[in-house]
């Protein structure tokens, strides 16, 4: 008996053999609130990435047109255009073979260079091209000043919003046409 008694007051308290509800629920809302915040992250990844995808687009675009005006030397003055200038009716020089004078390769190059930027998809010289925009909204300038050139293009970053709702991206890059 002397034994019992021992055992019995010796004895420590029993362990939770689980856990609560109420440490259930909490678990699962902080697990939810991380799953959120994690999903958050992601979609502002996503959204970076388009944005860095759109200004890349743009670059390209920006040095294409460039390129063209230095293929076409001595006639930059040509590729003088504003921003809400619609593209110029042309000829396809590139189905026409090498028949086009440096004004018609000179709209062709601005027909081509606005069509792709997105602004002019509805455009009757981008239908006749057969050209499509990338950039949402895009649309380009050109500004001339003897050999030096300032090729400015702009969209709307955010594809869910107008240009007066969402963020209007403007690239600019200037360069010297040097000689041929």
């Amino acid at each position: 008996m002397a034994m019992n008694t021992l055992k019995r007051g010796l004895s420590l308290p029993r362990k939770n053999a689980g856990i609560t509800l109420i440490e259930v629920l909490v678990t699962l809302i902080i697990m939810a609130i991380g799953l959120l915040g994690l999903a958050a992250l992601q979609m502002n990844s996503l959204r970076q990435n388009v944005a860095a995808y759109e200004r890349s687009v743009a670059s390209m675009l920006a040095y294409e047109i460039i390129d063209r005006m230095h293929a076409n030397f001595g006639n930059g003055a040509l590729y003088a255009t504003g921003f809400d200038d619609a593209p110029p009716t042309t000829v396809d020089c590139q189905n026409a073979g090498a028949n086009c004078t440096a004004a018609q390769m000179a709209a062709f190059d601005m027909a081509t260079w606005k069509c792709n930027l997105g602004g002019w998809d509805d455009d009757a010289s981008c239908t006749d091209l057969g050209l499509g925009g990338v950039l949402p909204e895009g649309d380009g300038e050109i500004t001339v000043n003897g050999t030096r050139v300032m090729v400015s293009i702009r969209w709307v970053e955010n594809r869910n919003a107008t240009a007066e709702e969402g963020r209007l991206t403007t690239l600019s890059i200037s360069t010297e046409l040097g000689s041929n």
